[in-house]
């Protein structure tokens, strides 16, 4: 089950998150080969950005996505962050060069799930 943090400014319209927490399972389930209805977003807005030294708004902030799951081939870790890249980017409408995606591999024994150590 992968579990999606999308850290981002609140985008300057409504509906930017709901597009996220809709387009980011699909997408990710899709590369995976798993049911969306197994992928876990959550959206975590953050007040403020600095890219260097400047203060960044809407534009240019660069949200930081970060995707905990199983561990995975590289082909498989490769497809997944690209596809979120792409959802990502597409959500907010901001070019897929500001998103970083980020995998984090979960290994068995490592995690404590649906009651048990998985």
């Amino acid at each position: 089950m992968p579990i999606v943090h999308v850290h981002a400014i609140h985008p300057p319209w409504g509906k930017g998150i709901e597009k996220i927490l809709r387009d980011v399972p699909s997408a990710l389930g899709k590369a995976l080969s798993c049911p969306p209805d197994d992928v876990w977003v959550y959206f975590e807005e953050v007040d403020s950005a600095k890219v260097g030294a400047d203060c960044r708004g809407w534009k240019g902030h660069c949200p930081v996505v970060v995707i905990r799951a199983r561990v995975r081939s590289d082909d498989a870790v490769q497809r997944g962050l690209e596809a979120v890249a792409h959802a990502v980017a597409g959500a907010f409408s901001l070019p897929i060069e500001d998103i970083w995606v980020h995998w984090v591999d979960l290994p068995p024994g490592r995690v404590f799930a649906g009651g048990a150590i998985r």
